[in-house]
């Protein structure tokens, strides 16, 4: 308030918004902002998986889930749904990528790429990155679905595209993995990789090849593994393969760590030595104890750190500048589609993880194929809760503000409360589940459809959305 000279008068005058209002402002839009997004496969570069601005669902509301709206007819569907703003994005093994309305499923574009799709969708730079079961790599402009680039990324015939690509700068880098361990044959020439491309034109920029298929170092190590990057150290971290003929290679079975703007290798951490595996081979055989699943960063105190599952059953964490053991946890025992299959979930201390146990490879409905989901202390690897499950998991979990989100491959998807690990709701959304959650703006989006070996007699597939009943 100030008086005007002379006058006696009051003249109100509004002052100008302090610098801490102004930053309260812009930290409320970009939560909002944020709370609408789930653009790759882990949600961030630290693959949290967790969706931190969410405050729509909550243990309180996540009884209350009621199917909003699914869109049908996929085929079959392992993405983990892409979030940006108010369209949905995902990949199907019908071969296309879509785009729908977050609001309510309409079709905003569908790109066929001529090959099944398993991996994730990421949205980057205006484009959509997916990968394909022919081993290429293809650029969508996000608004319409048009095609930018197609990249192949390996020659090889048995190529697939299972690790989900990460964008960091300029670049766009995935895994790359093949079929080739699914036959029986005298000779195995598929090497596994990663590779970096331009994101704007799809250039090679580098590759760093897994195994050197010599005398030295079998062929195979593929890569199912999609990366987590730290920035402040310009690294990146992925998991590799089995080795699919003798020698294994050195580098199976391993967790990588390397420079992502030249692709120069800074350390290797091998969790299991001499695995060599192919599907249909009679024994004797390795463990097959691939690290398939995402490696998630986080901290311990000021200690940044790597933690990541393979196969085996076993959840580890590493020092991120050395590959140093910090704590190892053993899980139960895997085996050949057993252990820690995919993506454990991070959030405030806590990791949230699974592991199966198997009893039959190929029926996935048998009653003796079961997980437990488990919350570890992240600090020490404790085991805070525990809970087990009448199935199978192969989809990543995923944390939202208090709730823990977990498809399991027999067609059912479970919330948990975080804090102790009782089921809050679960739902069916119409198929076997081999893909994760992800959430964003108040809603839960879920892809069904999944098989290995011999397809169902009548393939279903699609993405159902969830939100809590306003009722």
């Amino acid at each position: 308030m100030r008086v005007r000279p002379g006058t006696g008068s009051v003249r109100r005058v509004p002052l100008a918004p302090t610098r801490a209002t102004r930053l309260v402002v812009v930290a409320a839009v970009v939560a909002l902002f944020a709370s609408a997004c789930w653009t790759s496969y882990g949600a961030d570069w630290s693959n949290s998986r967790t969706a931190p601005y969410e405050s729509a669902i909550s243990v309180r509301t996540a009884p209350a889930l009621r199917e909003l709206w699914r869109v049908p007819g996929t085929v079959g569907s392992t993405s983990t749904p892409a979030v940006a703003g108010d369209s949905v994005y995902f990949g199907a093994w019908d071969g296309t990528v879509r785009a729908v309305s977050a609001a309510d499923g309409s079709p905003r574009w569908t790109r066929d790429v001529g090959a099944i799709v398993d991996a994730s969708p990421l949205v980057f730079r205006e484009k959509v990155y997916v990968g394909d079961a022919a081993g290429n790599l293809h650029a969508l402009d996000r608004a319409t679905g048009a095609p930018r680039w197609t990249r192949e990324l390996d020659p090889h015939p048995d190529t697939r595209i299972f690790s989900s690509p990460v964008g960091v700068d300029d670049l766009v880098i995935v895994g790359v993995a093949s079929i080739e361990l699914a036959f029986v044959k005298p000779d195995y020439t598929f090497r596994g990789s990663i590779v970096a491309l331009d994101a704007e034109t799809g250039a090679l920029r580098w590759r760093v090849y897994t195994t050197s298929d010599t005398a030295a170092s079998g062929a195979g190590v593929s890569v199912w593994s999609s990366a987590a990057i730290d920035r402040s150290r310009r690294t990146l971290y992925i998991g590799t393969g089995n080795t699919y003929e003798h020698p294994a290679a050195p580098w199976s079975d391993a967790l990588m760590a390397i420079d992502y703007r030249t692709g120069a290798v800074r350390w290797v951490r091998q969790f299991t030595a001499g695995d060599v595996y192919v599907i249909f081979r009679p024994p004797p055989q390795g463990p097959d104890a691939d690290i398939g699943a995402s490696p998630n960063l986080f901290r311990i105190g000021d200690r940044d750190v790597v933690g990541v599952g393979d196969k085996a059953g076993v959840y580890a964490v590493l020092d991120r500048d050395t590959g140093e053991t910090v704590w190892a946890r053993q899980l139960p025992t895997g085996s050949h589609l057993g252990g820690i299959m995919t993506t454990a979930a991070y959030h405030d201390g806590r990791i949230y993880v699974s592991s199966n146990r198997w009893a039959d490879h190929v029926d996935f409905h048998d009653p003796g194929n079961v997980s437990t989901t488990y919350a570890l202390d992240a600090a020490t690897g404790a085991i805070v809760w525990q809970t087990d499950l009448p199935s199978a998991t192969f989809g990543a979990l995923t944390y939202a503000n208090g709730v823990v989100f977990q498809p399991t491959i027999t067609g059912t998807v479970y919330a948990f409360d975080a804090a102790d690990g009782s089921v809050l709701w679960s739902a069916r959304p119409g198929a076997d589940l081999g893909g994760g959650v992800s959430v964003a703006g108040g809603k839960v989006f879920v892809p069904y459809g999944f098989w290995f070996f011999a397809a169902p007699p009548n393939p279903s597939g699609g993405l159902v959305a969830y939100a809590p009943d306003p009722a």
